[in-house]
């Protein structure tokens, strides 16, 4: 097989996408130790202690077809088919109109910053797992050492990353791309497809890496991977949070903050308690923020 040039950087993109269904993310999830409920067909994840959403969160449900995944003083939340019945809002960074993705419809800085990738690395899918577990626990440690990252933090541990990365390598249906210089793997991603979109639930890449601009050249790869697979239709970058920076990075590069009507089930005590105590959080709960 061979490398397909696109404009400005490399990017090996010959390897078939196979849609996930939700049940096999479910699957996947809990092998990580994910706590998911199921109820009804639909699957839950518990995203902070007493706090559900669905596992494919885009995905509008019918209010009564919802089964409760948790009682008092569990709260969980949903997008609507039905929005006159919404009380909150779920916010979503995203991008769509794949395939009219090109390096012009970039500002002129962040064109140079990929043209400046493309003389360091070149973006492919991994295909070797000792490399992941090597070359991949390094760039991680990197990140984690610059971000203090929380979520799944306990990668930091060799034996605990090297088991992420078995569970994910071996899965035929996770999108695993790689981020390669002069001295190896120095940056990963992985994403799955779901319905019409495209998932993108990982990233990171050591600090020196960073520094030369990896991660353009990964979100580049990312972005024409998508525009070449014809039933991705959108790609879900993160939820919104607020003044995040992160944000900030998608959304000069094309992104665009999507907001879902949804139903917020959570107990009038609850409500005041999160409101007077706890604001911001439940600004981003309620989706005012």
């Amino acid at each position: 097989m061979s490398f397909i040039r696109f404009p400005a950087i490399r990017t090996f993109v010959s390897f078939p996408l196979q849609q996930m269904s939700i049940r096999e993310r479910a699957e996947l999830e809990m092998q990580f130790g994910t706590r998911i409920i199921e109820r009804k067909g639909h699957y839950w994840r518990r995203v902070r202690p007493f706090f559900y959403r669905p596992l494919h969160c885009l995905e509008p449900m019918e209010e009564r077809t919802v089964v409760p995944p948790c009682q008092w003083p569990g709260a969980y939340q949903y997008a609507m088919s039905d929005t006159s019945r919404a009380n909150s809002t779920l916010n979503f960074i995203m991008l769509d109109n794949l395939a009219e993705y090109s390096l012009e419809s970039l500002s002129r800085r962040h064109r140079h910053a990929i043209k400046q990738a493309s003389r360091r690395f070149e973006v492919r899918r991994i295909g070797d797992l000792d490399e992941l577990k090597a070359d991949g626990y390094k760039a991680y440690c990197s990140f984690f050492e610059r971000t203090r990252y929380a979520y799944q933090s306990d990668r930091v541990a060799q034996e605990k990353f090297a088991r992420w990365a078995e569970t994910l390598f071996c899965n035929p249906k996770a999108i695993l791309l790689g981020g390669y210089g002069p001295t190896g793997l120095i940056a990963v991603s992985c994403s799955y497809w779901l319905m019409e979109t495209l998932v993108y639930t990982t990233s990171y890449a050591g600090s020196e890496a960073l520094r030369q601009n990896a991660g353009e050249a990964m979100y580049h790869g990312l972005r024409i991977l998508a525009a070449g697979q014809p039933g991705i239709r959108e790609i879900l970058l993160r939820p919104a949070r607020k003044g995040g920076s992160i944000d900030q990075y998608y959304l000069l590069r094309g992104a665009k903050l999507v907001r879902k009507p949804a139903r917020l089930e959570l107990s009038r005590f609850g409500h005041v308690l999160l409101k007077k105590f706890r604001p911001t959080e439940y600004s981003l709960l309620t989706g005012a923020a």
